[in-house]
């Protein structure tokens, strides 16, 4: 499955390049070397926040196998320990606002606005769902219910 999953989302990131970079939509001379830096390094980052999380918890934690009966154990180190609660979509939205920052025009910087406003909301929705829900929360809520006052 690990396998699979890696060639599709390979196979999108080159196949989507060579369309944008085959009908000029991308013009990488134009873009200002500051940013295509800060661009790569966001990808980088994301990317390594991304492969960091899938190493840590496998196929099932990944892909809610704890939600079928699947037992995933509770992950302290790396990429959780870096103080950020939910390290795969703070990767997803870095990886997203660095290609946004190398394919963004003027002319297409509004629908890139409201795309990155969008994608970041939808993120920040998803996480608090699953924090409403994950394992140390609800521990958390029981310790207190059970504190006497």
């Amino acid at each position: 499955m690990k396998r699979f999953v890696v060639t599709i989302k390979s196979s999108q990131v080159v196949l989507l390049s060579l369309y944008l970079f085959n009908h000029g939509q991308i013009d990488i001379a134009s873009v200002p070397i500051s940013r295509l830096l800060i661009a790569i390094a966001s990808i980088m980052i994301g990317q390594i926040l991304n492969v960091a999380v899938y190493n840590a918890l496998g196929n099932d934690g990944v892909y809610y196998g704890f939600k079928l009966g699947r037992p995933i154990a509770w992950v302290e180190g790396f990429p959780f320990n870096t103080g950020v609660r939910h390290p795969q979509y703070v990767g997803a939205v870095l990886s997203f606002l660095g290609g946004i920052q190398i394919l963004v025009t003027p002319e297409t910087a509004v629908v890139a606005g409201v795309l990155v406003v969008t994608l970041i909301a939808l993120y920040w929705a998803t996480a608090m769902i699953e924090q409403s829900s994950d394992w140390d929360t609800i521990s958390k809520k029981k310790s207190n219910s059970n504190r006497k006052v």
